[in-house]
């Protein structure tokens, strides 16, 4: 899982930039006044599942359990999670670390 930061100016910021987000498959997992934490599930590639799935049933029954292993595996390694945020510091005072959301949009593309 990797948590990018964006910063907003306001509460209206924020939420225009988790419109842009929308559109490319984000979804909103929770929000306060200060913050929205938006979160895109990965899969995995519908090729390796289908390849899986077929060397398992012409060759090798257990590689099916490749399939499922990978899968997982997506979920909670690959999974991309946003913060948009207003505060420039976190809980211990330290400053966040920034990505702008242009750069991380064109990133997405």
């Amino acid at each position: 899982m990797k948590l990018d930061v964006i910063y907003s100016k306001n509460i209206e910021d924020m939420e225009n930039k988790m419109n842009k987000l929308e559109s490319f498959g984000f979804n909103e997992k929770s929000s306060e006044d200060n913050f929205i934490l938006a979160r895109k599930r990965e899969y995995g590639n519908i090729y390796i599942h289908i390849i899986i799935f077929i060397i398992a049933l012409l060759f090798f029954w257990i590689f099916i359990i490749l399939s499922p292993i990978y899968f997982i595996y997506n979920i909670f390694k690959k999974s991309r999670y946003v913060l948009i945020t207003t505060e420039k510091k976190d809980k211990e005072g330290n400053d966040l670390e920034f990505i702008d959301i242009e750069e991380f949009l064109r990133e997405k593309e």
